[in-house]
């Protein structure tokens, strides 16, 4: 049976889509417009590793930037170590870039990094869909990052966001991969390990990839090399830890973990020590679960089959996804989003004030996400709808977006940049969901019910677009905000 016209030529429209996402990021790129003090600090920070790949001292970029500063405009804490807060990956390609400077701007080479990356992060989530579903999926979700303003703006400045989105993604794309064959995941131990080495919540990813293993595919947790990517991810995140055991002495964790709280770890972790410990008591009771599953008796075996299949997948995760958007929406601020979402010139808000979300209540991602494009309606729609069903596929996309959000969420510091690593996932699930609206819709008939339908569905698909790209022409075409 020959393929249709569509998936014949579905790498030229990938291309296409590459070419537009490229063109996009690089007209905002090159609009004149302000650095954030993130990029500033990057950039300088890539200098310093070119001349010496081991000064990592970010108080010689203080000294160089606080002129720029106004003095109510208090430079962080942090920037008084004599280690950067972020582990050093980003910056070190920011470094290898500035080798090659055909021009007198040391930002030019250092912009390469995330507007590549960006343009690599649009590719990846056409081949992970397609390998999870099917082309016309894949070329939805490429299309749809291609334009969602979080994936622009981020990729037209000089943050590690793209960079960290990419080594995420890949590691959960790899991930998938291996459960057929063995050798991908040692691949992915690699880019969860550069995901780490990037930033601290590159963690994230082997922890849903661990729990999502312990829930879904039990078999994995008995292959060696399943175990390795937690060693290799390890093995690649080692020299950090090294690193600040020799600046900072026997204490280095209490230390890192001080400098990424503004020295309030003790009182964060003692803020949320419930959640910690009942975490830790579900991970240890499922793990012991899974044990007994796979060394005793057939009829054991049999009863925490149901447990896993009927009351954790079928009853507990569906629950959950329903009970908290149900009281997502109890907060005026969510409904608010909501109502947003359809006024057609109704842009969020932005601007360059420091910490301008910092009174955010903990539902501010999934609200930001709806006003600054309704394609996440179907991606949330899609996390409700598709958790019923038992397909690994959707359960992957599902359960690594139900357990990224709240501990993206628990990281605190609100601002839009920093849930780019769960947007491609979400793409992916709104465009499944509105493919197999489609598909549903499509079939030939003469009824008066599914041509309104079909109506109906194709102008909220339309309006989403349109939506989306007006939000992305005002905020992230001309480039002229810092936190959104």
């Amino acid at each position: 049976m020959s393929k249709p016209l569509l998936e014949k030529f579905s790498i030229l429209i990938l291309i296409i889509i590459v070419i537009i996402g490229f063109v996009l990021i690089n007209l905002g790129f090159h609009k004149p417009h302000m650095f954030t003090f993130d990029e500033d600090v990057y950039e300088r920070l890539g200098s310093q590793l070119k001349e010496n790949p081991l000064n990592y001292d970010p108080r010689l970029v203080k000294v160089k930037i606080q002129k720029y500063f106004p003095s109510e405009h208090n430079i962080p804490a942090y920037m008084d170590e004599p280690l950067f807060k972020h582990p050093p990956f980003f910056p070190w390609l920011l470094s290898l870039s500035s080798f090659v400077n055909l021009t007198p701007y040391s930002y030019m080479p250092a912009i390469r990094v995330p507007i590549f990356l960006g343009i690599l992060n649009i590719a990846m989530i056409f081949f992970f869909a397609k390998r999870l579903y099917d082309y016309r999926v894949g070329l939805l979700a490429a299309f749809f990052l291609a334009i969602d303003p979080i994936h622009w703006l981020c990729s037209e400045k000089i943050w590690m966001e793209t960079t960290l989105t990419l080594f995420m993604f890949l590691a959960l794309f790899l991930f998938f991969l291996g459960w057929k064959q063995n050798r991908y995941l040692l691949l992915s131990g690699l880019f969860c390990g550069l995901a780490m080495l990037t930033k601290y919540t590159g963690i994230i990813t082997p922890i849903s990839i661990f729990l999502f293993a312990l829930v879904y595919k039990e078999e994995l947790l008995f292959k060696k090399n399943f175990w390795f990517i937690f060693v290799i991810a390890l093995a690649v995140f080692s020299p950090w830890l090294f690193w600040n055991y020799q600046v900072y002495g026997t204490n280095f964790l209490n230390k890192m973990l001080n400098v990424q709280t503004d020295g309030k770890a003790f009182s964060v972790l003692y803020t949320y020590s419930v959640p910690i410990i009942l975490l830790t008591l579900i991970i240890v009771l499922l793990s012991v679960l899974r044990l007994i599953n796979h060394k005793f008796a057939p009829s054991i075996r049999e009863n925490t089959n149901t447990f896993f299949k009927v009351t954790v997948i079928k009853f507990i995760i569906p629950t959950v996804i329903i009970a908290g958007f149900i009281t997502m929406f109890l907060y005026p601020s969510f409904r608010l989003a909501f109502k947003n979402m359809w006024s057609y010139n109704h842009l969020p808000s932005s601007g360059w004030k420091w910490l301008m979300f910092a009174k955010a209540p903990w539902n501010f991602y999934f609200s930001r996400l709806l006003e600054l494009s309704p394609i996440y309606l179907f991606s949330f729609l899609a996390m409700i709808l598709f958790s019923f069903k038992n397909n690994q596929n959707d359960s992957l996309l599902i359960f690594s977006a139900f357990l990224m959000m709240p501990l993206i969420i628990f990281w605190g510091y609100y601002e839009s940049r920093y849930v780019l690593p769960i947007v491609p996932i979400f793409l992916i699930l709104a465009s499944r969901l509105q493919i197999w609206i489609w598909d549903r819709l499509k079939v030939k008939t003469k009824s008066l019910k599914i041509k309104i339908s079909r109506f109906v569905f194709l102008g909220m698909v339309g309006y989403s677009i349109v939506k989306t790209l007006i939000v992305s022409i005002h905020l992230a075409l001309p480039n002229a905000i810092g936190i959104f």
